[in-house]
């Protein structure tokens, strides 16, 4: 995205050009440039509720949990036997 971009205000590819060069949006490049978006790598949308260490740690969890068959109704486990 940062090459696109560069290779524009340089004026060595139009806005197509760049986009087809760099195989990203035609819609993103034009946007940056026309500062609609301002940031790189940051995802649009609210603030996520978990932090990244706290999403970590529950997806730990759920995984530990589900290999022990944690939860799981007696019928189901009964089951898998």
């Amino acid at each position: 995205m940062v090459g696109a971009i560069q290779a524009v205000i340089n004026n060595r590819l139009s806005m197509n050009q760049a986009a087809d060069n760099y195989q990203v949006p035609r819609s993103t490049v034009k946007d940056r440039l026309n500062g609609r978006v301002t940031t790189h790598g940051v995802n649009p949308g609210p603030k996520p509720y978990l932090t990244k260490d706290e999403e970590q740690g529950l997806t730990d969890y759920l995984i530990s949990a589900a290999n022990i068959v944690y939860g799981r109704l007696v019928e189901k486990s009964q089951q898998m036997s």
